[in-house]
Order: structure tokens, then C-alpha cells, then sequence
């Protein structure tokens, strides 16, 4: 099981990890490369050491939490729809 880091230090790197999963499992992104490298650049900055954001991106489902897949699907469609 993928390791899940709460807590505030670690919001914006879920979120990060939420955007890899798209970009590497599931080959779409909804945010620009810029944009995505400004996010990823302020959560290395706040979270915890051992984060899987310090890692290479995977395209392997298995090397994310349950709870950055259900991230994911809410970037997707925010609406729920």
C-alpha cells in the first residue's frame, strides 16, 4: 500500500501527486506545464521530506494512495458531473 501524508505541510503535494497521476497514468493533464511547475515548486518547499512528490513521476496506478486517484477524478470534473 502507497503511503498517504495529511496534514497542511503536505496539501500541495497531494495535489501535485493528483496531476501526476492524470499526466502519467492516465495521459492527460488540466493544467499547463508552467502551471503545474509553479505548484510543484511552492510543495517541495512544505512537504514532508519523504513525500513521494521527492520521487520520479510513475505511470504504474499502484504507486498512488486511493485518496490521490479520488483527487484526481475531482480535477477531472470538479462539478461532479
Amino acid at each position: 500500500m502507497v503511503k498517504w501524508f495529511a496534514g497542511p505541510s503536505n496539501v500541495k503535494a497531494n495535489i501535485c501527486m493528483a496531476h501526476r497521476y492524470l499526466y502519467y497514468v492516465e495521459g492527460t493533464s488540466v493544467v499547463s506545464d508552467e502551471k503545474y511547475d509553479a505548484l510543484e515548486k511552492e510543495a517541495l518547499v512544505t512537504a514532508d521530506k519523504d513525500h513521494p512528490l521527492f520521487q520520479v513521476g510513475s505511470s504504474s496506478a499502484e504507486s498512488y494512495h486511493q485518496k490521490i486517484i479520488q483527487g484526481a477524478k475531482v480535477l477531472l470534473d470538479p462539478d461532479g458531473d
